[in-house]
């Protein structure tokens, strides 16, 4: 990443999809075609999986993001 890029941290979903993809929408900024922007490296830590309704789903979801966008996703 290049010394003008960023760096989004997304930490303790906890199961809940709604919040991921409110976070993916507001703070990294999904690009139209639903890919991270180029400028951006997205870090995943803490619980993405827990007590939430839909902690598969959010697996499923950050999984997608690597395979979609590479070494962006951490």
């Amino acid at each position: 990443m290049s010394n003008n890029g960023r760096v989004v941290t997304i930490a303790d979903i906890g199961g809940h999809l709604d919040y991921l993809e409110y976070i993916l929408e507001k703070d990294v900024q999904l690009t139209p075609k639903g890919t991270i922007p180029k400028n951006t490296h997205l870090v995943v830590n803490g619980d993405i999986v827990h007590k939430g309704p839909d902690s598969e789903a959010c697996l499923d979801r950050v999984v997608e993001l690597q395979n979609q966008n590479g070494s962006q996703v951490t």
